[in-house]
């Protein structure tokens, strides 16, 4: 009698915790993320450096300064302003250059979307998805910069990897961010280059 007792709660219990677990499902609440989908990749062949405290910023700098066809920027908010002032000069250069920002910017004339605008970089504002404090530069197809680029304190890290597979990768994860990103179009204009005064002479 015990016995059955026994196994008569057990199996009350069971189905009182399989209740509250459905009742409390994603599906109901309606409010729970979806998990990002992850991906692994054994790369073969990778050479890798790290770089730590102000060290980051000099090696952020010099692999936009080595670019030779194209930089893409995804990043929770925008980078410092000697990084931003990298991006101008490669975009002056000819290569081509695009930004992804979680941040939403200020529509001011000095600040850096405003600035990259200007220079004709297309800047996206991702503010619907999470874009992770890390930043990550995708550089020629083929450079994975990913990490923090204005380092200030030694407990900030910078990963430079070169690998074409793994930059793969993060440029298929930075066009998904383009579909739903808005452009961020500026209000501010460039002044006008100053005209030129030209003085006739005066028959005699």
């Amino acid at each position: 009698m015990q016995r059955t007792l026994f196994v008569i709660l057990c199996l009350f219990i069971l189905f009182a915790c399989q209740d509250k677990s459905v009742s409390s499902s994603p599906k109901d609440k309606g409010a729970s993320p979806q998990k990002p989908v992850s991906k692994e990749l054994v790369l073969k062949s990778a050479p890798a450096r790290v770089y730590f405290g102000t060290d980051c910023s000099e090696a952020v700098l010099k692999e936009i300064c080595e670019a030779r066809s194209n930089i893409f920027v995804q990043a929770h908010s925008l980078p410092s302003a000697a990084v931003i002032g990298a991006l101008i000069d490669a975009r002056k250069g000819g290569l081509e250059v695009e930004v992804i920002t979680g941040r939403g910017p200020r529509k001011a004339k000095n600040s850096p979307a405003t600035s990259l605008a200007n220079a004709g970089i297309p800047v996206y504002i991702d503010s619907k998805r999470a874009i992770g404090r890390d930043e990550t530069i995708v550089i020629d197809g083929k450079t994975v910069v990913a990490g923090s680029f204005d380092c200030s304190s030694d407990t900030e890290k910078l990963t430079v990897i070169r690998s074409p597979e793994l930059a793969t990768v993060y440029m298929k994860n930075g066009k998904k961010g383009k579909q739903h990103a808005k452009a961020y179009r500026s209000k501010v204009t460039p002044a006008p280059a100053a005209q030129r005064t030209v003085v006739r002479k005066r028959k005699p």
